[in-house]
């Protein structure tokens, strides 16, 4: 497993949703002090703004603050994860509030920090380093998963393509031989001598057999469709 920017040769895009200058240029220097990460940083003061950002430039991170000038709390976690689905989020903010963090979480936001504590360079970077290393290892999974159930539905698709050609086949071959035993069964059922009879019942038993050995066959073939493919 790899560390995702390792050095500066690589730098990670991040647009830092927050309305208060102060905030801003502290994030800025902390992360211009981090000795062996580059990072772009750019600002928007609202969750709109940055969407236009990332839709011009995509980011690689979204750090927001929760209390914006025309979202809070909820709302902003919402309107943020609804517009960087594709991003991971993570959340800078003054609150305490477990219900806002747990709240965030189930929302899929990958970490929820707290600036007082946080606004400090190594903090900060082992942050948004592991936020972005969760968040690729889960999109790792979900593509992984996305995989196997495609080769599982082409697998289905196959095999049911493979039985409807069978039992078409299978419906076909006994056709024949099921109206041969209908119109030998209507002719028993006339006045007919010993011997004619007797041949007929002897066609019908021929008949009946090899029906029933093309049915075995087919249900055999039915149930193993990729020996018989």
């Amino acid at each position: 497993m790899s560390v995702p920017f390792e050095s500066k040769q690589t730098a990670l895009e991040i647009i830092y949703v927050e309305d208060n200058p102060g905030d801003q240029q502290l994030l800025k220097e902390q992360l211009s002090m981090a000795d062996d990460f580059q990072f772009n940083i750019r600002i928007a003061a609202r969750v709109q703004d940055a969407h236009i950002m990332h839709q011009e430039h995509p980011t690689h991170l979204l750090l927001l603050d929760l209390n914006l000038e025309d979202t809070k709390d909820r709302d902003t976690i919402d309107l943020a994860v609804n517009n960087f689905s594709r991003v991971p989020i993570l959340v800078l903010s003054q609150t305490r509030n477990l219900d806002i963090s747990f709240y965030a979480s189930s929302r899929g936001i990958v970490d929820f920090l707290v600036k007082d504590e946080s606004f400090k360079t190594e903090k900060l970077v082992r942050a948004i380093l592991m936020a972005k290393m969760r968040w690729d290892l889960e999109q790792e999974k979900i593509e992984l998963i996305e995989h196997t159930l495609k080769d599982s539905l082409l697998s289905l698709n196959r095999s049911r393509q493979l039985l409807t050609q069978q039992v078409f086949i299978f419906s076909h071959k006994i056709r024949g031989p099921l109206c041969t035993i209908e119109g030998l069964m209507n002719l028993l059922d006339t006045k007919l001598d010993q011997e004619t009879h007797h041949k007929l019942l002897k066609c019908l038993q021929v008949t009946y057999d090899k029906l029933k050995a093309e049915v075995d066959k087919n249900i055999s073939a039915m149930e193993n469709p990729v020996e018989q493919d």
